[in-house]
């Protein structure tokens, strides 16, 4: 149960000013956030009661797929967290109801994914309000608004949990290791009853010490793992060795290692995500006698995540066919309307006449191109084959996005090596990656310039795409955060900070890395790598 005579201690004024400030929840916006909220004031006891049902839902169904029994203090959730979080205040008494929450997590041993989808679905509910609510133009800011607001929140929650679990989890290594050197059977009794995999490997990293909790992690009996290496363990054999080496050399130097993330595979093949905390075991003489490690399994944490970032990528899917629709379809509307009318007052013959067919053929062009483009963003959605032709998908993007190029004076040149091999990533992830870097470009460019797109093989199992722009460039404390959700140096209502941190998921969940090389007035390089079919 929650112990809140012993709350972790709120930020201080500095460490609040700098959350507020990294996010931008400066006076003008908190002054915006207050206003949303007293306009939504009739909607947040309804809010808080699907919050607080979805919130106990969402931890039950986590406690039955993890097979455990929890304990949660459900009461640590305020009868007035909205009426907070609208007021906009962030002062003590909000920042230390965050911390309740993340130290209510750490003390039941419980993950946060069900907070984080309780706090999903709670966006989930407020934001058509706030579009039913807001007119048409105030509704992108107000909704940036709330997602930096519950971002906060979050990030206060994560702050208090992440330093409780710090101190947890050294305690826990410290205590375990002390007790490794009490007689056996005490040890034994520990050894074999913690939920926490516990493995033990000696000098030569062989395993001669595997728990219960280990063996229903991956599967393995206790007598057809033990004397194997620990690196079999690992999901990449190829990084296997070399992650091996780099853990021993720092437990060798610094005597400890915590929360080190390891990718491993279960007997069955199942991919296993754990948190490792090890320890350097000696002998009696001091000299290196092997490790003992700690592994706690967040596979199911990793898989929430990943359902939070498919969620915010159909969000973003969403606004750019509702922009898409309203830009562009609804003058086009206007115009086709007008020349039919044109049309019947003109006689056959007329030149005129002429004139005006040809601009309801071109209308009716750019209508099926339109249906075309939201066709190609929705296939994604259904398809099953990570398989896709990168030049045709550049050459795609870049003619979606060409009338734009134009109008801001920009000149694309493509640099594709010839029988390019194709990439294993869906051809919508590839084409929404594409279209948020490019347009990243084209907004780094506001008097013109050059876009050049490169792909080449750059390995024998990796596709190499660079989108290089000759635009204003960033500079490097703005490069450090570029990827982070919700992090944005555009003005108000400009955009939203997700366009990078989807590119980098979507990058990451098809297996390649993306890097961005920039520098204040040098312009910037977007770099992808993508596995490829063999």
């Amino acid at each position: 149960m929650n112990d809140r005579t012993h709350l972790a201690p709120p930020p201080t004024d500095t460490a609040r000013h700098e959350h507020l400030a990294d996010l931008g929840l400066d006076a003008s916006a908190r002054a915006r956030l207050r206003r949303l909220g007293q306009r939504l004031r009739p909607h947040l006891p309804e809010a808080l009661d699907r919050f607080r049902h979805l919130f106990i839902d969402f931890s039950k169904e986590h406690w039955r797929k993890a097979e455990v029994r929890q304990t949660f203090d459900f009461s640590a959730i305020d009868d007035d967290y909205l009426e907070r979080l609208f007021a906009a205040e962030f002062d003590d008494t909000y920042c230390a109801s965050r911390a309740r929450i993340g130290k209510a997590h750490s003390a039941a041993e419980s993950t946060l994914s069900a907070y984080r989808s309780a706090v999903a679905g709670l966006r989930s509910f407020l934001v058509p309000l706030v579009l039913d609510t807001a007119p048409p133009a105030q509704a992108p800011s107000e909704i940036d608004v709330l997602e930096r607001a519950f971002d906060l929140d979050l990030s206060l929650v994560l702050d208090a949990y992440a330093e409780s679990q710090r101190r947890r989890l050294e305690s826990l290594v410290d205590e375990r290791t002390r007790e490794l050197a009490l007689s056996e059977e005490h040890r034994h009794g520990i050894f074999e009853h913690t939920t926490d995999a516990i493995l033990t490997v000696d000098r030569e990293q062989r395993l001669v010490g595997w728990n219960r909790a280990a063996q229903n992690t991956f599967g393995y009996a206790r007598e057809e793992i033990l004397g194997r290496p620990w690196s079999v363990l690992w999901r990449d054999p190829d990084r296997a060795a070399s992650e091996v080496d780099f853990m021993a050399r720092k437990l060798d130097r610094e005597g400890s290692l915590h929360n080190y993330e390891i990718e491993m595979r279960s007997a069955s093949g199942r991919v296993v995500t754990v948190i490792c905390s090890s320890a350097r075991l000696r002998d009696d003489n001091g000299a290196p006698a092997g490790a003992s490690m700690i592994l706690r399994n967040i596979t199911s944490t990793h898989e929430f995540e990943r359902q939070i970032a498919q969620a915010e990528r159909l969000a973003a899917l969403g606004i750019l066919a509702g922009e898409f629709a309203h830009e562009i379809g609804t003058p086009l509307n206007i115009i086709a309307g007008r020349t039919e009318i044109l049309l019947q007052s003109f006689a056959e013959g007329d030149p005129r006449r002429s004139a005006a067919e040809t601009v309801m053929r071109q209308t009716g062009r750019i209508t099926d191109l339109m249906k075309r483009t939201l066709g190609a963003l929705r296939i994604e959605q259904v398809s099953d084959v990570a398989d896709c032709d990168v030049e045709e998908a550049v050459r795609e993007v870049l003619e979606f996005l060409s009338g734009q190029l134009g109008r801001r004076k920009i000149v694309a040149r493509l640099d594709l090596l010839g029988n390019l091999p194709r990439a294993k990533i869906f051809r919508g992830s590839l084409q929404q990656i594409l279209f948020n870097l490019i347009h990243n470009a084209v907004d780094a460019m506001p008097h013109g310039g050059d876009l050049t797109v490169t792909a080449n093989q750059a390995r024998c199992d990796a596709l190499r795409l660079e989108i290089r722009d000759t635009g204003i460039g960033m500079e490097d404390e703005v490069l450090d955060h570029i990827f982070e959700p919700l992090y944005t140096t555009k003005a108000p209502g400009k955009g939203t900070g997700l366009g990078l941190t989807i590119a980098k998921r979507l990058t990451e969940a098809a297996g390649g890395t993306i890097l961005a090389e920039s520098a204040s007035g040098s312009g910037s390089t977007f770099t992808l790598e993508l596995p490829i079919e063999r």
